[in-house]
């Protein structure tokens, strides 16, 4: 997010304000808002529609503007901004709120520095800037008058929580949705990697009807995806774990992420175990490995682990021996060539599966399994979970059948890839 300068400017800002206020689009958009905001009975839902896709100056200045003509009207909905999704939204919200000089504004910003995290270090200081500016013109704060903070931390009440099924490469997404005081179901769905931590963290105001659009999205038909729920306690668990890795490799998290925060408080458990062994007893999965084994491979029909392949450039060398020989004029038998093909599988998985790819891809595998038992599929998650505790128990990946044909599709898939020495871009 641009960086907020607060009440400082420079010649270049006023500039661009001044562009800002003397185009038309800035001219039709205070229109419509000042008249919608003017009505008997406001709609704030429409008013935060018009603010959205407009450049964050444009929306400031229209905030602004409607604080200074007409106050009144302007602070209830100015408070309803400060529980908005979109961060830039809350920081305009909380910039115009220094234009309202009265008591009751002042008292309401005071009450939403208290009620903001410590790690939300950047809103504070906007708050603070905000505060400084009310004090400057003379406001004073009202011990009569208290306004309670539209809900930026315990007032967004927990709806559900969502988790995908992975895509075989490390990624998966979680799902947040809480109900804000105002009706509105605010969304956050981060894609998390075992190796990126959290990557991207995306942010949604959704009515009722929305919600389920949205939720529908999540086709497994059409983009190998689906959602299933998960417990909150456990939302927060993977949210902790992933931020660490970003910690780990000193990589940022995504600015989105500190807003949201306070929502997604440490895990009460730790999780040393994966919650879908409450689902599965893994003793029956323990007795039954023999025989569970030798079926793993039939994940590979199921459309969750669509696209799921292993990482072309630790097999890119593989993929190109497999095409020289599978293309070579030389007539080779069938049995030469599947001993043959069988061999680069077992080197690909050798390679790949190192320690850490291990320990991660069991991770994978139990929450694959935690999504087929969500699903009415507890066979395939017995399947999934037997996989997992082979490489746990540390059984050669080339004698499970799910790596083997894991390996072999690999080999095939790439090889267009690996001959231009391209990857190929997987997924929806």
């Amino acid at each position: 997010m641009k960086k907020h300068t607060g009440g400082k400017s420079s010649s270049g800002s006023d500039k661009k304000n001044r562009r800002a206020e003397s185009s038309p689009l800035f001219h039709n958009l205070s229109q419509d808002f000042n008249s919608e905001l003017n009505r008997a009975n406001p709609d704030t839902v429409a008013l935060q529609q018009m603010l959205i896709g407009f450049p964050p100056e444009f929306t400031r200045k229209v905030l602004e503007a409607a604080a200074v003509a007409t106050p009144v009207q302007a602070f209830p909905f100015l408070q309803s901004l400060t529980v908005a999704a979109d961060p830039a939204l809350v920081f305009a919200a909380v910039q115009a709120l220094s234009l309202i000089h009265t008591p009751t504004a002042l008292n309401f910003l005071l009450q939403l520095e208290q009620e903001t995290a410590p790690t939300d270090s950047v809103l504070r200081k906007e708050i603070s800037r905000s505060l400084h500016r009310l004090r400057s013109a003379g406001v004073k704060a009202d011990a009569d008058v208290t306004v309670a903070a539209a809900g930026i931390s315990g007032e967004r009440r927990f709806h559900r929580a969502y988790l995908s099924n992975p895509d075989g490469a490390g990624h998966m997404n979680i799902v947040l949705v809480l109900l804000s005081p105002g009706g509105k179901y605010e969304t956050a769905s981060l894609l998390l990697s075992w190796q990126k931590g959290i990557m991207e963290m995306r942010l949604h105001s959704f009515n009722e009807r929305q919600l389920a659009q949205y939720l529908a999205e999540w086709d497994l038909d059409r983009f190998g995806f689906r959602l299933v729920e998960i417990e909150r306690d456990y939302f927060n668990y993977l949210v902790h774990h992933y931020a660490r890795v970003n910690r780990e490799q000193a990589l940022p998290l995504p600015v989105e992420f500190s807003y949201w925060s306070k929502h997604m408080p440490e895990p009460a458990a730790n999780y040393a175990q994966h919650p879908v062994y409450s689902r599965l007893d893994p003793n029956m999965i323990e007795q039954a490995g023999s025989l569970l084994r030798r079926q793993t491979n039939s994940l590979h029909a199921t459309p969750e682990t669509k696209g799921w392949i292993l990482p072309l450039q630790e097999i890119a060398d593989l993929c190109r021996k497999w095409q020289d020989r599978t293309q070579s004029k030389i007539i080779l038998s069938p049995a030469y060539l599947q001993e043959f093909q069988m061999r680069l599988a077992g080197e690909a998985l050798e390679r790949v599966f190192t320690a850490d790819y291990r320990r991660d891809y069991i991770d994978q595998l139990e929450m694959l399994a935690y999504v087929y038992s969500q699903t009415e599929q507890p066979h395939c998650a017995r399947l999934a979970l037997s996989v997992a505790r082979d490489l746990a128990a540390g059984i050669r990946p080339a004698d499970i059948p799910f790596c083997i044909d894991l390996a072999l599709e690999s080999l095939k898939f790439q090889v267009p890839a690996a001959a231009a020495e391209v990857p190929l871009a997987l997924g929806p």
